[in-house]
């Protein structure tokens, strides 16, 4: 865990962290999971969700992706073009991000919120 400002930075999904510009009121479930984030040109990376609360999620994902609140990505819980059996989709809402450099590299934090299971006639 490293101090940037009056904010507490870490990747460690079990430690307290102050969140910048965090929204969400639901308890917090610690998770250590990878997940792709797919945008709407069909780009995917990989990312880390770090926890999840009702209908949101907090992830780390690496920098240069593009990210920014108000946009809609797609989360798959296995690799885009893998066809894994039980796979699954959600769509979801970038709220807020937040820069973290040093340390273990740099990376961008999201909050998202999940819009529901994607749908094959949705734009993400």
């Amino acid at each position: 865990m490293s101090r940037k400002g009056d904010s507490m930075i870490s990747t460690s999904p079990k430690s307290s962290v102050q969140l910048a510009n965090d929204r969400r009121n639901d308890a917090r479930q610690a998770l250590d999971a990878d997940l792709w984030l797919l945008d709407r040109g069909g780009a995917a990376v990989r990312c880390r969700c770090l926890d999840a609360s009702n209908g949101g999620l907090r992830l780390l994902a690496p920098i240069g992706f593009g990210l920014r609140p108000g946009q809609i990505v797609e989360l798959s819980s296995s690799e885009p073009k893998s066809n894994t059996p039980g796979a699954t989709r959600r769509a979801a809402e970038v709220m807020r991000t937040h820069f973290q450099f040093g340390g273990d590299g740099d990376w961008i934090e999201l909050g998202v919120r999940l819009r529901g299971p994607a749908r094959a006639d949705e734009t993400v």
